[in-house]
């Protein structure tokens, strides 16, 4: 259980914010390393090569409407 640091309360480890009382139980630099895995160069999260123009199987809803 995390004890939180404003009223004390106990909270499930997997809890974002306190149940008792809505304060932050990670503060912001804890949750953007969970998002970059502690690097602070990794842009994997951004990275182009997830684009999936290329699959077949990909259908852009923009080529459905025509330019005016």
């Amino acid at each position: 259980m995390i004890t939180c640091s404003v009223c004390g309360g106990l909270n499930n480890p997997n809890n974002a914010v306190c149940q008792h009382c809505g304060s932050d139980l990670i503060d912001e630099s804890e949750a953007m390393n969970l998002f970059y895995d502690n690097d602070d160069n990794d842009t994997s999260f951004f990275d182009s090569s997830d684009d999936d123009s290329g699959d077949s199987n990909y259908i852009d809803d923009d080529d459905d409407y025509e330019d005016y």
